[in-house]
């Protein structure tokens, strides 16, 4: 089974000041599911569209990368104790240590 984790902003939903919400995509044998971050970014306060990290320019930016950093290695953490112990990932099992991690 493959399994994957990405920061996305979502590009279909835009709040009233601009601003887009940003998910976590797990990826599990080519079946997504997002999870809401409760983060918000306009889009020009990314630096690149295929690297997610907010520009310096942007207000809190170094707290956010640092934010979205750990949130994302934490999730890669759980992907790989998945395959340490040889477990099939899926997204209840995801869904439950990586609500128990934040």
């Amino acid at each position: 089974m493959s399994a994957s984790v990405k920061l996305l902003l979502r590009k279909d939903y835009s709040r009233l000041d601009g601003k887009n919400p940003v998910y976590l995509r797990l990826i599990i044998n080519r079946s997504p599911k997002n999870y809401s971050l409760g983060i918000n970014l306009h889009p020009d306060d990314l630096m690149k569209k295929d690297q997610f990290i907010v520009k310096s320019t942007t207000e809190n930016a170094s707290l956010i990368n640092i934010q979205l950093r750990d949130i994302e290695s934490r999730a890669n953490e759980i992907l790989n104790d998945f395959a340490i112990f040889n477990i099939a990932p899926t997204f209840l099992e995801f869904n439950t240590h990586f609500k128990n991690k934040l």
